[in-house]
């Protein structure tokens, strides 16, 4: 699917692309998706979620889905779109520590975050 047909979908809710050896997700946070609640990137080659930051439009995301990939860095979480988050999965991915990113961002509506077995 080519990004023009993406970001004519305003009204989607749920956004599936697990399982599609994705690398960058910066066309799909080009998008324009204002009523995203659910996000799952899971089990493609993510490296980088930087442009969730930068680029998305994600204000209304409630669960990200980013297990395993190959996500290194939780530094660059940041809010928002990460403000309403109710479920963030990162499980099996590269991720180091998660100490100070858990303690530093707030996350006041998290209800469930999956950080296990991730690779060094």
């Amino acid at each position: 699917m080519n990004n023009n047909k993406i970001e004519k979908l305003n009204d989607l809710e749920e956004l599936m692309l697990y399982g599609n050896s994705i690398k960058f997700i910066d066309p799909i946070c080009k998008g324009k998706f204002p009523k995203l609640k659910i996000l799952k990137l899971s089990k493609n080659k993510i490296e980088s979620i930087n442009s969730l930051n930068t680029d998305s439009k994600f204000t209304d995301l409630e669960v990200l889905d980013l297990f395993s990939n190959q996500i290194r860095d939780l530094d660059i979480i940041k809010d928002p779109p990460f403000e309403n988050i109710t479920e963030l999965y990162l499980s099996f991915n590269y991720i180091k520590s998660n100490d100070a990113f858990l303690s530093r961002k707030k996350f006041d509506k998290l209800k469930k975050l999956f950080v296990e077995s991730n690779k060094d």
